[in-house]
């Protein structure tokens, strides 16, 4: 048997181990642009915590923590961008935008969520009821939800009471979320008969308001074609108008607003789903820049915040250049910086000077007109600025921060004299 000294010793240890994650302090982290899963994988290893994220866990995070727990900053994030956490096991937490929890002794659901697609809905509410939820490519439209203590039928019909082309089936072993035919769309007055074929093969498109599906359907028909939806929703259009376009170019303008795209198999069109971002590679451009002066090795640490991220860029250290990637509104400020800083030295070297006391900003604000140009920019991780300069020039610099650059009480101190001789 342990003697009691250790015995306490070792329960002491336990109890530290277990609290010292949730508690882990953060003094400074920074995020830009980063996908928000990323982020809570990366505040996951901080915390000690496993992170599980659903589907509806996206879009990105420009967020700076300081002085905070990681109890804390996950808190914030979940405020901010309307996500729910629950820890499922030890140090496992699971994470997502939909909150959902029935009680089967009433028969009652409730479910929470903000900017969720449908299905994503239906799924977390099948899982919750145990009942397998069965429905047709729905609109692609988001849904905040506060539904609580309503049964899984009222939830279902509450959901589709706003798209009049669904009904709900309820079958003692499931549920069935059915679309209307194309027939009965159109006697409800819905956007039937909007794509008109000319002689010549040519097809003109006239919508303020209509359903991806129904829209689909009738220009497929007109072309006496044959397809295969793969979609798991679809879409709402508003305001189309297109004339004289061919049979493929409507189709790819259909799909490229809806999140679709299309293969051709045997004379068959297989219409699916895309991520966004695969819609914005067609978009995206890649090209080489050759750097002159400047080592490719150094561009990170020259690089403003506004322009650090890394997904724009990348280094080539064996051909001293960057291979930039992205539009051309994306890319052009990277460009644009990159060949302003990447000139001949000249006698000139950069040099990287660090502060002690005042803030790097209020020390660059604090130099001449000559010794700002090219203009110093701040360094991302500490308190200083890099700059462009001659060794006359460094050592002037030097001279005037270890002026400006001391603890406030010194600068009290030295002002108290010039006071009581004005007096």
């Amino acid at each position: 048997m342990f003697p009691r000294r250790i015995l306490y010793f070792l329960i002491l240890l336990l109890l530290t181990s277990f609290y010292s994650y949730a508690e882990t302090p953060i003094k400074e982290l920074e995020f830009h642009t980063k996908p928000l899963s990323e982020v809570l994988m990366a505040l996951g290893a901080i915390g000690g915590y496993s992170i599980l994220s659903d589907d509806t866990i996206t879009g990105t995070v420009t967020y700076r923590f300081a002085d905070t727990t990681f109890e804390e900053a996950l808190e914030i994030l979940s405020k901010k961008y309307g996500f729910y956490y629950e820890e499922t096991d030890s140090k496992v937490l699971s994470i997502s935008k939909i909150y959902t929890i029935f009680n089967k002794e009433k028969s009652q659901l409730t479910v929470k969520a903000r900017e969720v697609e449908i299905f994503h809905v239906l799924q977390a509410a099948s899982r919750a009821i145990g009942k397998t939820i069965l429905f047709d490519p729905l609109p692609g439209e988001k849904l905040s939800l506060n539904s609580i203590d309503i049964s899984p039928e009222n939830f279902l019909s509450m959901i589709i009471s706003r798209f009049p082309d669904y009904s709900l089936i309820n079958d003692p072993d499931y549920y069935y979320i059915k679309r209307n035919t194309v027939q009965n769309t159109a006697e409800q007055g819905s956007a039937a008969n909007t794509i008109f074929m000319h002689e010549e093969d040519s097809f003109s498109i006239n919508i303020t308001r209509g359903e991806l599906l129904a829209t689909l359907e009738e220009l497929f028909t007109k072309a006496n074609k044959e397809y295969v939806l793969l979609f798991k929703s679809s879409s709402v259009l508003r305001d189309l108008n297109y004339t004289q376009k061919s049979f493929h170019e409507l189709l790819k303008l259909l799909l490229v607003q809806t999140g679709g795209d299309y293969t051709v198999s045997n004379d068959i069109y297989y219409i699916f789903d895309i991520n966004r971002q695969d819609i914005l590679k067609q978009y995206k451009s890649a090209e080489y820049l050759q750097l002159k002066y400047l080592s490719a090795e150094d561009i990170p640490t020259l690089l403003p915040n506004v322009l650090s991220s890394s997904t724009f860029y990348k280094i080539n250290k064996d051909r001293n250049g960057l291979i930039l990637s992205g539009s051309i509104e994306e890319i052009r400020p990277l460009k644009e910086y990159i060949a302003s800083i990447d000139i001949p030295l000249s006698g000139r070297q950069y040099y990287t000077f660090f502060l002690d006391y005042i803030k790097a900003t209020e020390a660059v604000e604090s130099l001449p007109s000559r010794l700002k140009s090219p203009a110093p920019f701040l360094m991302k991780e500490s308190n200083a600025f890099l700059s462009l300069y001659t060794k006359d020039q460094k050592i002037e610099v030097d001279s005037i921060l270890n002026v400006i650059d001391l603890p406030m009480e010194t600068h009290v101190r030295n002002s108290s004299p010039s006071y009581n001789m004005l007096g």
